[in-house]
Parts: C-alpha cells; sequence; structure tokens
C-alpha cells in the first residue's frame, strides 16, 4: 500500500475560491443561478472531513433587478471545491443555469476554469435553446415556458452539442474565481 506522501507525489491538485458574483441580463425583473463544476474522468473532488462546504454544485438566492439603466442582479454567492489529477485531460469547466420567474430559463453558459494561478474575473456569456421547428417553438409558448436542458451539465460535454440550436439570452454572468495549484510544476504541466 502507497503511503500518503508518495501518492500526493504523483497527482496534482487545483484548488478554487471564489464567488459567483452577479449578472447582467436583459429582460427580467428577478434572477437565480444555478452552477456545477463539471471535470473528466481522471479527476476527482476532493472532500475533506472537516470542511462539509465543500460541494461541486451550488444555487444562489432570487435577486431583484437592481434600480438603473444596467439591469444587474447581484448574488456574491461562495464557493471553494478541491480537484486533484494525474493530468490535464478533462480540466474542470463551470456551467451556470439562470432562471427568472416561474422557473423559465433565462440562459446558460460554461467556460473552462482558468489554468493560470492567480485572481480571474469570468465573464460567462449566456446563451438559450431554440425550438427545433415552428410547431414545437409554438408548443413551448402556448405551455407558457422557454425550451431548456434537462442536465445543464451537459452543454460542457464535448458530443452532441453541434446539433443543438442555440441564441443569444443578451446577457452574462460574473464569476471572481482565486486558482490555486500544487505539484503541477513537479509533474511537468
Amino acid at each position: 500500500k502507497l503511503s500518503r506522501y508518495v501518492l500526493e507525489q504523483q497527482q496534482f491538485f487545483l484548488h478554487l475560491q471564489g464567488t459567483v458574483e452577479s449578472a447582467e441580463v436583459v429582460g427580467v425583473n428577478n434572477l437565480y443561478c444555478k452552477f456545477v463544476f463539471t471535470k473528466g474522468k481522471d479527476w476527482d473532488l476532493l472532500r475533506p472531513t472537516d470542511e462539509p462546504a465543500c460541494l461541486e454544485e451550488g444555487v444562489t438566492q432570487l435577486s431583484d433587478r437592481k434600480p438603473g439603466a444596467i439591469p444587474l442582479f447581484v448574488w456574491n454567492h461562495p464557493f471553494n471545491v478541491t480537484f486533484s489529477s494525474t493530468n490535464p485531460f478533462g480540466w474542470p469547466q463551470i456551467v451556470v443555469a439562470t432562471y427568472g420567474q416561474k422557473e423559465n430559463v433565462v440562459g446558460y453558459g460554461w467556460c473552462h476554469v482558468p489554468m493560470v494561478k492567480g485572481r480571474h474575473e469570468l465573464k460567462i456569456a449566456l446563451f438559450v435553446p431554440t425550438a427545433a421547428n415552428q410547431k414545437e417553438g409554438m408548443a413551448w409558448k402556448l405551455g407558457g415556458h422557454t425550451p431548456e436542458f434537462r442536465d445543464p451539465a451537459w452543454i460542457a460535454q464535448p458530443l452532441g452539442r453541434e446539433v443543438t440550436k442555440v441564441k443569444s439570452a443578451n446577457g452574462f454572468v460574473k464569476i471572481v474565481v482565486d486558482v490555486m495549484t500544487k505539484n503541477m510544476e513537479a509533474l511537468g504541466y
């Protein structure tokens, strides 16, 4: 059985600490955000026993639009996750899904977590799926909902996205993240 020290020398660690800070989205009066970190098969999410708040997904509170010309929604929802891996393939990504009144999807977005140490401000552009045809679009409108994905994390997967029709949601989610790494240089990354 290998010691903990030997195991730590054969893998590297990625620690992310930050906030899902805000969004600017046109056309809605209140908004909340669900977010999830996705990762490749070679990656593990570390869950320290003394820190139960280490989750790979979360939901912000509902925010009302701030008065003014800019349609701003502020959440400042914290996150704190640590991953380990033996190679960078499948580098973690963050997926966001924003919802407005009546649980209607306002927009989806995703991006890779930065690979460089330090503080980063991410602006994730939002998009929404569109109906495949006019008949389907009419059914969605009559039902009072917009098309949505069953699993928002699906948008970060490489297969099948190219056949999905989307359009801009006229907005973005702002995330501030501090990226810390350990053992990457020692392993040649």
